[in-house]
């Protein structure tokens, strides 16, 4: 069992703020460093009766890829990404970084 007060912000959220209903596709974006919340909001969004698609990236990635990446690599968009969005009824996104200077 995790943090209640974690599982309390995941049932406000898709219970209250979003009002996630049966059949509804939610996606939860993520780093890992956020791993125990988009757990919730999954359980949450499955107890709602929708769908929950997580997708967590990895901490770092986007500096590295600002950093590395030539202009057609940061301009391109993968279209199995694209296509998530396209079915998402809705889209939560969770912001969290182990440094809080980054970018």
């Amino acid at each position: 069992m995790g943090d209640p007060r974690v599982a309390r912000q995941a049932a406000l959220a898709v219970g209250y703020c979003m009002a996630i209903q049966p059949g509804e596709v939610v996606q939860i974006v993520g780093s890992t460093l956020t791993t125990p919340l988009v757990r919730e909001l999954c359980r949450e969004v499955l107890r709602a009766g929708a769908h929950p698609q997580p997708r967590l990236t990895l901490p770092g990635a986007t500096e590295t890829l600002l950093l590395h990446g030539s202009d057609e690599q940061l301009g391109w968009s993968n279209p199995r990404d694209l296509a998530e969005l396209a079915e998402a009824d809705v889209r939560i996104a969770i912001h969290g970084e182990a440094n809080a200077r980054a970018l």
